[in-house]
């Protein structure tokens, strides 16, 4: 469905510490590393988080391979599609799921594969398009049950029509965004396309008209929040009937009462660990293996950042400890990221005004990421770590020097089991506090 979103329900608390267990119980119990390093239908999968107060989180699903068809089985022996395995939860907000509830998401998730199926007939990986949603099956129940519509074939079309639209196929993000944006406003999606057919428009108009003024559905969350009203039916119509607004750049102004700069994001998204992390990592000047991949924070008015002078390093911030363990704990990997800030000097020089700029910017904001052992180099291919800069914001700092204040988001997730949980974490970072680099929970 073109799906590329994370849970619907609520972020996982966030953590100074995770740990991510893959404990696969049953299965061959092969003592082979390689073996060890693929996980089998039949197998229970958990995920356990702990946070920064010690209190942990744990998460089971069982493993599923899945059929041409969409069937849903856990016989390892039974004939399924190679590469694709499709985690079901067992349990739902901490409550153990009964085998008649197994039955209903996987008769649920063939008919979310039927109805792909139907629209596409272009041998897509159906099963990569549902677990794109880095959600699990029975959240997308929960959510086809109370979107309104009468047929799981409506609900898929609302979704693929999002993805039919070249504007919003680009975004990695789009459909976690608009799954997202229905959450927190606790509008359904039926109800939404009946309010727009109040204004004389329907959901592929609607969707012409975000990608014409450059919006996501992560902005038009913000609008909501912004309004003045919450009814659904005065946010369509003043949205339709607003006139088009230019995409704003990625930049914000600084704080009332400090100087008149901006500041300037390049990569404000990017991934930290992946299966290719190898060829993701250099040697730096001590010899730490440290990612070549970084974000920046700089000003407008001189976009590159090697133009400025080195002002402080800031390492090893909000460690996290990420561990995946296989089937009878016969491989472990253990993999650690931190966060490392590379301030600049106050002054920067801008060309086309042939002077120079006063400000506090950020020349590298990485996230380096390792493991600790051989072995974790073959199991640690199921972990991908992503960040991304959010809610940046300016303000006057130490000496009236404007300063950025913003989040990093990290989110891991073990994308090889498909609709397994993807945890995301908030690190808020502050150069003037006492401690640079906190998380949050939420």
């Amino acid at each position: 469905m073109h799906m590329r979103t994370t849970r619907l329900v609520g972020t996982a608390p966030l953590a100074l510490s995770i740990v991510l267990a893959l404990t696969a119980c049953g299965g061959s119990g092969s003592s082979d590393e390689g073996q060890a390093t693929e996980f089998l239908p039949g197998e229970v999968l958990t995920l356990t988080k702990t946070t920064q107060d010690g209190s942990t989180q744990e998460d089971h699903y069982l493993v599923h391979g899945v059929t041409a068809d969409g069937d849903l089985l856990t016989d390892e022996t039974a004939k399924h599609l190679t590469g694709a395995l499709v985690a079901l939860p067992l349990e739902a907000a901490g409550v153990p799921l009964d085998g008649s509830r197994l039955a209903q998401l996987r008769h649920f998730y063939k008919q979310l594969w039927k109805g792909i199926a139907e629209r596409r007939n272009d041998g897509s990986d159906i099963a990569a398009e549902i677990g794109a949603y880095e959600t699990d099956v029975e959240a997308l129940y929960e959510d086809y049950r109370q979107s309104e519509f009468a047929s799981v074939t409506d609900y898929v079309a609302f979704y693929e029509q999002v993805g039919e639209n070249p504007y919003f196929d680009s975004q990695e993000s789009v459909e976690e965004e608009l799954v997202q944006f229905f959450y927190q406003t606790g509008w359904r999606q039926g109800a939404w396309l009946q309010a727009l057919q109040r204004q004389q428009w329907d959901w592929p108009r609607f969707l012409q008209l975000m990608a014409q003024r450059g919006d996501t559905f992560g902005g038009l969350l913000n609008q909501y929040r912004a309004g003045g009203s919450s009814r659904m039916d005065d946010f369509v119509a003043r949205y339709v009937n607003t006139p088009l607004i230019k995409k704003a750049n990625f930049q914000v102004k600084s704080a009332s009462g400090g100087s008149d700069s901006i500041f300037y994001v390049i990569n404000p998204k990017w991934k930290f660990w992946d299966k290719n992390f190898e060829r993701s990592d250099v040697i730096d000047q001590y010899g730490f293996s440290v990612s070549r991949y970084y974000a920046s924070i700089i000003s407008p008015k001189n976009k590159n950042p090697e133009a400025y002078d080195f002002g402080s390093r800031h390492g090893f911030l909000c460690k996290t400890l990420v561990g995946v363990h296989g089937r009878a704990n016969i491989t472990r990997a253990e993999v650690a990221y931190s966060i490392y800030i590379e301030t600049t000097g106050n002054y920067v020089f801008d060309h086309e005004s042939n002077s120079w700029i006063r400000g506090h910017w950020l020349r590298k904001i990485r996230i380096d990421g390792h493991a600790y052992t051989d072995y974790s180099l073959a199991l640690g291919r199921n972990v991908v770590g992503e960040a991304e800069i959010k809610d940046l914001k300016g303000v006057t700092g130490n000496y009236g020097i404007t300063k950025p204040i913003f989040n990093i988001e990290t989110k891991m997730s073990v994308p090889k089991i498909f609709n397994t949980k993807a945890w995301k974490t908030t690190h808020t970072i502050d150069l003037d506090a006492p401690e640079i680099c906190t998380t949050l929970k939420k």
